[in-house]
């Protein structure tokens, strides 16, 4: 989809969206998952995959960034989860 100012799994879905707004929400939610897009913290850079989770803080793996509880933090530095930023 390059050229249609899509810059990722997320931005496609959101796009996909614009197209069709009656898409079924479970239908954008599969998309979604199946395309985890991975979140870089800009403090410290430590990168969020959500094919790999985090388990040593209780996140299962495969949980996309987005359904990480509110006021998950930065495993490495503490800041949290609005400092991040899709990894490019």
């Amino acid at each position: 989809m390059s050229g249609l100012g899509c810059t990722g799994p997320t931005s496609h879905v959101r796009h996909l969206a614009s197209l069709w707004p009656g898409l079924n929400s479970r239908v954008l939610e599969l998309l979604r998952t199946q395309n985890p897009m991975k979140y870089e913290c800009a403090a410290c850079g430590y990168v969020y995959d959500p094919e790999a989770g985090d388990p040593e803080n209780g996140v299962e793996p495969g949980t996309p960034f987005e359904n990480l509880p509110h006021g998950s933090v930065c495993p490495e530095c503490g800041i949290g989860k609005d400092m991040f930023e899709p990894a490019g």
